[in-house]
């Protein structure tokens, strides 16, 4: 009867040791347990993925992560395809669409929530990709100047080229010729004194912006005598066509340096346009 009591009794001392020793047991604290972390993709390297107040582009954004920001941690449940995100203080929401898992990095476990959402904005629109295109760089060049103007204005690339090598050809390569000798266009007459009537201001005060304008007017307005060229410039396919059919009916010259503003053309687009040059 002693033995059995002596075994009971030591069974239960080393239960109750067990226990005690399981008890004592630290939990994993959150820098032991690791979270997948997150990483941003398809950013061009001047681009950045904006983060927002909330859940939609209606909030405002709070700050960006750039195109190689790795670490990012997810601080609640989705909504959609937006997504509460912190890395280092940044604290917002991000489009799901621009994050990656990244293998490479870990981050520690957050508890997951449903996170507030400020209260200035309702969610109405469907999620939509959220990026904060690069600012392009300023021209360095007047000509490089000219063509951005003109592709702005809704030429082509080609036409926009084939504008600005006939005013190289016009003005000199550099466009930098003087207002009182004709301007970039090299305008005489009636086309001067129209430049008044349209700006509200003398042709001499005309500045190079101005006179791109200019150009741009006579091209497309209804009420301009040379929107024919216009019109027949943009059924322009190449370069070449543009600077021959922009130099025979807007230019009108004699067509002895057809070659060179050709030539011109094809510079342009090469140096400035985001394709072939043709």
């Amino acid at each position: 009867m002693l033995r059995s009591f002596v075994a009971t009794f030591g069974l239960a001392v080393g239960a109750a040791c067990l226990t005690a020793a399981h008890a004592q047991s630290p939990a994993p604290s959150p820098e032991q347990v690791k979270a997948p972390s997150f990483k941003v993709v398809k950013i061009q390297p001047n681009d950045g993925l904006n983060v927002r107040s909330g859940p939609s582009t209606r909030y405002g954004v709070i700050g960006v992560f750039h195109h190689d920001t790795r670490g990012i941690a997810f601080t609640g449940a989705c909504q959609g395809m937006w997504c509460p995100v912190q890395h280092e203080t940044l604290k917002g929401w991000a489009f799901r669409g621009y994050l990656d898992k990244d293998e490479t990095v870990a981050v520690a476990a957050k508890p997951v929530t449903t996170a507030a959402i400020p209260p200035e904005a309702a969610v109405a629109k469907p999620a939509e990709p959220d990026v904060k295109k690069a600012e392009p760089a300023a021209p360095k060049s007047l000509p490089e100047a000219a063509f951005r103007y003109f592709v702005s204005q809704g030429w082509s690339e080609h036409q926009a080229a084939g504008i600005v090598g006939n005013l190289q050809a016009e003005c000199g390569p550099a466009l930098n010729c003087s207002i009182h000798s004709g301007g970039i266009a090299q305008w005489r007459a009636e086309r001067v004194t129209r430049f008044r009537n349209v700006f509200g201001y003398p042709f001499a005060k005309a500045s190079f912006k101005d006179q791109l304008a200019y150009i741009q007017w006579e091209l497309t307005h209804p009420n301009s005598p040379w929107k024919d060229s216009g019109r027949i410039l943009k059924r322009a396919g190449d370069a070449a066509s543009a600077a021959a059919l922009f130099d025979i009916h807007y230019e009108r010259s004699s067509g002895e340096a057809r070659g060179a503003r050709i030539a011109n053309a094809r510079t342009i687009l090469r140096r400035f346009g985001g394709k072939a040059a043709s």
